[in-house]
């Protein structure tokens, strides 16, 4: 997501609330309409240019908001919706049925996907946060990143982050990337944006 982005100033709006303790309401499920303008607003296109796009979406995804954006996110990183730098804008040459086939109905699948691109430092904090609870705090992390066992794999020693600074500076990758949420009972807090994330992370982990 590009910092001049409608998603991008949505993240960082919601991440201010939150280090400022301020209570998240559910989303209600959006129309088709919404998701229209929601798309035509993040990509800066007008609605009629992004209807295929949005009906594409609001298909696969019914409409949650979270996975609207995650849908959005995937035809990114499967280069079906792309910055074109010649016309300067957001573009893509698929149809409705061509863009439906490239979004996932598995939205484990798909933020399973999108983990699967970040840091190995980053996976390595999420897939061992996934294992404490919604809401973790920096320390108890830090502690169990020091010398970790999970599980299907093998004991490892995390040498990259070995101070509360260090994590915190990957763990704001995530919140970046709509993943994590940060703040809470304090400004060490952090909690998984959607359960659907924290079970993603912990899928990682081959079974036994």
């Amino acid at each position: 997501v590009l910092e001049g982005d409608m998603l991008f100033k949505v993240m960082r709006t919601i991440h201010e609330m939150n280090s400022l303790g301020v209570e998240r309401l559910e989303l209600e499920q959006l129309s088709v309409e919404d998701v229209e303008e929601f798309i035509a607003d993040s990509l800066r296109l007008e609605r009629e240019d992004v209807r295929t796009l949005a009906q594409a979406v609001f298909t696969k995804t019914l409409g949650n908001p979270f996975f609207t954006r995650q849908a959005l996110e995937q035809l990114v990183r499967r280069n079906a919706l792309y910055y074109d730098k010649i016309m300067f804008c957001w573009s893509w040459n698929l149809d409705r049925l061509q863009l439906e086939e490239l979004i996932s109905d598995d939205i484990v699948d798909m933020v399973k996907h999108k983990i699967c691109h970040l840091s190995e430092e980053l996976q390595r904090a999420m897939i061992v946060a996934s294992y404490i609870k919604s809401s973790f705090d920096v320390k108890t992390l830090l502690d169990l990143l020091g010398a970790m066992v999970i599980p299907g794999g093998e004991e490892t020693t995390n040498r990259q982050v070995s101070s509360k600074k260090d994590l915190i500076a990957i763990l704001d990758e995530a919140v970046e990337e709509g993943l994590l949420v940060r703040g809470g009972k304090s400004a060490e807090e952090y909690s998984f944006s959607h359960d659907r994330i924290e079970e993603a992370a912990r899928s990682l982990v081959p079974e036994e």
